[in-house]
């Protein structure tokens, strides 16, 4: 009798949690309301499993493993990781759902989530190699890929991977001379530097004035690092920002614990049926900047957050003109994009970010700022805006105050 009950509990509990759904309460960084990151208790929701972060919509794994990390192991901060991915991710993926109303992120298969993966990306393989190039402080989605059959490799769905920090003291990078590095050197490096292969390799190369590779300035279409954009932003703005950024003594960025880097890759994945997550470009990146910034419901990224990233977060620069560099997928961590789309949704009111999200279905990932993006804003304003004449004129203005 007793196993009976053993079996009819359980049947119940698997049914329940396959309706219903289990909930959880666990600590996770979030933000407060001055928007300070902080460890807050937080309920995780739509759990499949009860005891791990196995859920209906994201399942967080460790590293390369494809079982759900438990709620059981692993070290504090692994468990802190895991958690606020998870929650973040959720509250990303409502945000589209919810309010934008997404068919497609709405059919979205179970996206696996990957904390503190070293591996590169490979394209055949999933992964690359364990020895080739460890990778550290970034972030970046992953295309779904049909696998290697030959070589047991099985096909994947989407993912995104969070990479662990590394905290790097510039003394490692044999960069204490700093009156030898010339600045104009450090600014080309990062404009041609559209990903970072190895972080820490990159940093010595600039700090040791190492001549750097033909073949980067070359380089299209490479593999977009979302935790780059974060890292670089800023350097493009004034030569003051770039000095102050290596006067500092540590680099490093936890980008599993940064909200707005988590909503940053989530939307890339949502924006991915029309926008390729695997390319970076001023448009791709800004879009994606807006819409992290909707979900946070703030004007800036990744700053205030001093404990998980030692680098410059985004902030929304009103003043900033349109310079013909900005079309370069050099300058696509710039922030430029992300300012004008949110001076573009105030003109269409509460009805901005559903005309903003109509835009990707007008450009391409490779889209230009001055055309593509522009026509593609003035024309689901036809649909969106509350008063397309008077809004189309509006946007005009903007873009004449832009300076493009």
């Amino acid at each position: 009798m007793k196993n009976w009950k053993t079996v009819l509990l359980t049947l119940s509990i698997t049914l329940s949690s396959q309706i219903f759904g289990f909930e959880i309460e666990k600590n996770v960084v979030a933000r407060t309301k001055e928007f300070e990151a902080k460890i807050m208790t937080r309920k995780l929701v739509d759990l499949e499993s009860i005891d791990s972060y196995d859920g209906k919509f994201f399942k967080i794994v460790y590293k390369k493993n494809e079982e759900a990390i438990k709620f059981y192991e692993h070290d504090g901060h692994t468990q802190l990781k895991a958690a606020t991915t998870y929650y973040h991710l959720n509250k990303a993926r409502k945000y589209f759902v919810e309010v934008l109303k997404s068919e497609f992120v709405k059919s979205l298969p179970k996206l696996t989530i990957r904390i503190d993966i070293l591996n590169k990306f490979s394209e055949l393989g999933h992964f690359a190699n364990d020895n080739l190039d460890p990778q550290f402080n970034n972030a970046l989605s992953i295309p779904a890929g049909l696998g290697y059959p030959r070589r047991r490799i099985a096909p994947w769905n989407n993912e995104i991977w969070f990479r662990p920090s590394k905290r790097i003291h510039i003394s490692e990078l044999g960069g204490n001379d700093r009156d030898k590095v010339q600045l104009k050197y450090i600014l080309k490096a990062y404009r041609n530097q559209t990903h970072m292969v190895s972080f820490q390799n990159f940093l010595s190369k600039l700090l040791l004035g190492d001549a750097w590779s033909s073949s980067a300035s070359t380089v299209s279409n490479v593999m977009r690092l979302a935790g780059t954009s974060v890292i670089v932003e800023g350097i493009f703005q004034s030569t003051g920002i770039a000095v102050d950024l290596f006067k500092q003594k540590y680099y490093r960025l936890d980008s599993a614990l940064v909200p707005e880097i988590i909503y940053h890759e989530f939307a890339h994945v949502a924006l991915s049926d029309h926008l390729a997550i695997t390319h970076s470009s001023p448009v791709n990146e800004g879009m994606a900047d807006y819409f992290a910034g909707k979900i946070a419901n703030s004007k800036q990224l990744a700053t205030k957050i001093k404990d998980y990233n030692l680098f410059s977060g985004k902030k929304v620069r009103k003043k900033q003109m349109y310079r013909y560099e900005f079309e370069s997928q050099e300058y696509a961590n710039a922030d430029f994009v992300f300012g004008l789309l949110y001076e573009a949704e105030k003109i269409a009111g509460e009805k901005g970010p559903v005309m903003l999200y109509n835009v990707r279905t007008r450009i391409e990932t490779d889209s230009s700022i001055r055309n593509k993006l522009l026509d593609g804003i003035l024309r689901s304003c036809q649909l969106h805006c509350p008063i397309p004449g008077l809004n189309h004129i509006q946007l005009l203005k903007l873009f004449h105050y832009k300076g493009i």
